[in-house]
């Protein structure tokens, strides 16, 4: 996951070898009984985020006539809803676009230069990763 939000940080571009296997993996590995949340929930976790996303992308062409959501980030959202199941989606979510407003904030106030697209695909790896390292921190804390 910070391969992909380095690259799309660079190149606004999440490559769909990288995204695919990141879907898959995490189906495989909540499979196990070593995986992080139930099979059921990353199934419908996975399903969610597609389904989101997708609908956030044809909302926005149809309003816009542009694209508003790379397709990139339907499939991370996908793979991370995958990862870390339906429950945890909202707070990703939140936490993904309170990061990805700071950024653009604070690259207005430092450069005084609109920019005209953020890298969500890597505020989304980074607020994933936020997450469940309070996830892990707080459940290591209980027991």
């Amino acid at each position: 996951m910070l391969i992909l939000s380095f690259f799309d940080a660079d190149y606004f571009l999440l490559p769909n070898t990288l995204t695919y296997w990141l879907i898959f993996l995490g189906l495989l590995c909540n499979y196990t009984a070593y995986g992080l949340v139930p099979f059921d929930h990353a199934f419908y976790g996975f399903l969610s985020g597609v389904g989101l996303f997708y609908s956030i992308y044809l909302w926005g062409y149809f309003i816009c006539q542009k694209c508003v959501l790379g397709f990139g980030d339907v499939k991370l959202f996908g793979a991370i809803g995958a990862w870390c199941g339906l429950e945890k989606l909202p707070y990703i979510l939140l936490l993904g676009s309170f990061l990805g407003l700071s950024i653009y904030c604070a690259v207005l106030i430092t450069i005084k230069d609109r920019i005209k697209k953020v890298a969500f695909g890597s505020c989304l790896s980074f607020s994933t990763l936020m997450v469940l390292s309070f996830y892990f921190s707080s459940y290591h804390s209980i027991n």
